[in-house]
């Protein structure tokens, strides 16, 4: 079966469905729509000088088109009632306007769009300790604002980064490229299966689903954070939301937030998300450090254990994952480049992070 490629494209919104659009949602007027370049998966726009009943100045709002795999009348639910929780404890999250109906949403040929409150502020500064030391902090606010929340509406999903699906995936890719891998290569998915088996080993599955849980975010990196005064004043993107081990957000922390890059992550550059960095195991300690003063409940002996395997787990899923979004030829590619070195960083340095 030919691969599905899912394209950047922006979608061709006229002029009467976007009135359409915003009437729903009490906005009489706005003064323009820009593309928001950032996501994978959803496409978003900015709504600016925002108007409504009687010309009351509301200002900027983003219209999100929701990717159908994200768009289950419950994900909605659970995910709205995630942001109002979470908004209700200090995070500054974008919780989605109702529209006349109630709902936080609104559907027009087979599409469904949001309109959420727009979040203004700068980039991560990979290069800057403080914004990582900051990353640990605002996670450790995050997870405390919902260690008790039980939601009336949750979405339940499997393990995430399962070693056995990776292991499928990768034997797979094998078979399917057995006549132009390279010697080279075929060394470093059979390293990377080992690894894998390892992780299975180490986190079986009793384990991993008695290690602490809560709602966690899911795709904690720094392309969905905003920052302002070296504090996190935005958080987004919550399609990956589920009760889950905290340590899976723990683990993107310590690699998108801790890692050396040469340019900060770009969110809508698969590439960029799941390759380009080095380990730091001193950037390490400062984000574990800042998460475990500001979390009111501190990682345990367990959980520490349990991290380095995680992160491995991570590594090799994103790049699993990010195959559906690029051609066939570049499957091995992405499997493979860079990988063997930074596993290896993690198993040497297992025991001090």
């Amino acid at each position: 079966m030919k691969k599905v490629i899912t394209m950047n494209l922006w979608y061709n919104l006229s002029k009467n469905k976007i009135n359409m659009l915003l009437e729903n949602f009490g906005i009489k007027e706005y003064r323009e729509l820009l593309p928001i370049t950032s996501g994978t998966a959803n496409k978003n726009y900015i709504i600016k000088g925002c108007k409504g009943v009687y010309g009351a100045y509301i200002g900027d709002l983003v219209l999100r088109i929701r990717s159908l795999k994200y768009s289950s009348e419950l994900q909605m639910l659970f995910e709205e009632e995630y942001l109002r929780h979470v908004y209700s404890n200090g995070i500054s999250v974008p919780v989605p306007l109702r529209s006349k109906n109630g709902q936080c949403w609104h559907n027009i040929d087979g599409n469904t769009y949001q309109i959420c409150p727009f979040i203004t502020g700068g980039e991560f500064d990979c290069n800057n300790d403080n914004d990582v030391a900051e990353g640990g902090a605002f996670l450790g606010r995050l997870h405390s604002a919902v260690y008790d929340l039980v939601p009336i509406n949750e979405r339940y999903l499997p393990r995430y980064d399962d070693p056995d699906v990776i292991i499928d995936v990768i034997y797979k890719t094998i078979d399917k490229n057995c006549s132009k891998i390279t010697e080279e290569e075929r060394k470093t998915l059979e390293y990377i299966i080992e690894q894998t088996i390892l992780i299975k080993e180490n986190v079986p599955d009793h384990l991993y689903n008695h290690l602490p849980k809560l709602i966690i975010h899911g795709d904690y990196h720094p392309a969905n954070v905003k920052y302002a005064k070296g504090k996190i004043c935005g958080l987004f993107d919550f399609d990956w939301i589920s009760r889950q081990p905290r340590i899976r957000d723990v683990a993107d922390g310590i690699i998108y937030f801790s890692s050396r890059r040469n340019e900060n992550i770009i969110g809508d550059n698969i590439f960029s998300l799941t390759s380009g960095y080095s380990m730091d195991l001193n950037r390490i300690r400062i984000f574990l450090h800042d998460y475990n003063e500001s979390v009111n409940f501190p990682l345990t002996p367990e959980e520490k254990k349990c991290i380095p395997y995680l992160i491995c787990a991570r590594l090799i899923h994103s790049r699993v994952q990010a195959l559906s979004k690029i051609p066939e030829e570049q499957d091995v590619k992405m499997l493979t480049y860079g990988m063997e070195e930074i596993l290896n960083w993690v198993n040497n340095n297992r025991g001090k992070v």
